[in-house]
């Protein structure tokens, strides 16, 4: 009986350490698949993660590429666009040379020009002077061949005459002939009014060695001196 008791005691225990181990066995079954699954889900992440990074530095060097790209495209631009700026420059250049040479050219032809034209000028003016000189000449000896003729002159009246410095008022008058030249060639006078300022001559007298160039200046004197009017 003691030995039927101490196996079942025996097998009981066996049992239950079978089982406290069948529990232990399935509990780290469980923690090794949940070891497992975090494994899995960190790996899937870590390889998700591994993939976007790919990914980005991927689009990093595609991006990289592409400004590498414009780069070299915006260089050859700006080396065409300096190449044309330096042909314009230099066309302008040459054509502002070109253009300084053709001004100089011109200013030297116009002074030239312009000195035979005043060279030209100042000989057409030394022939129509001299041509004038003639016909003044020819027209000098016409008048001073023009016939002579007497002249009549008639004195009538004068009036508001000033007073002399005396303070007597006999006033005459002298009158002359002068040729075209501007020389005497003849005079007469009337006989003075006594004592007035408004006299009346009612005198006339006739001039010879007149032509139709002569000039008559008529001189209104008084007793006491000479005063032009």
């Amino acid at each position: 009986a003691a030995l039927r008791i101490q196996a079942f005691y025996r097998a009981h225990n066996t049992k239950l350490r079978v089982e406290k181990m069948q529990q232990q066995q399935e509990l780290l079954i469980m923690e090794s698949a949940a070891v497992r699954t975090q494994s899995l889900f960190r790996a899937r992440r870590a390889k998700r993660r591994a993939l976007e990074l790919e990914a980005s530095r991927r689009n990093l060097r595609e991006v990289q590429s592409a400004l590498k790209l414009q780069r070299l495209y915006r260089y050859r631009v700006s080396q065409k666009r300096v190449k044309a700026l330096r042909r314009e420059r230099d066309a302008l250049l040459q054509q502002g040379a070109a253009l300084k040479v053709q001004s100089a050219y011109r200013m030297r032809a116009a002074r030239v020009k312009m000195k035979l034209a005043r060279e030209h000028h100042a000989k057409k003016l030394a022939d129509n002077v001299e041509n004038l000189a003639t016909q003044v000449g020819l027209l000098l000896r016409y008048r001073l061949k023009a016939a002579i003729r007497p002249l009549c002159v008639k004195l009538i009246s004068a009036t508001g005459l000033t007073k002399a410095s005396k303070g007597l008022t006999d006033p005459f008058v002298i009158v002359s002939i002068l040729s075209g030249m501007g020389e005497q060639i003849g005079f007469t006078q009337c006989n003075p009014q006594k004592g007035t300022q408004d006299p009346q001559f009612d005198a006339e007298a006739i001039l010879g060695k007149c032509n139709g160039h002569s000039r008559v200046v008529f001189t209104v004197c008084s007793g006491s001196g000479f005063g032009r009017r």
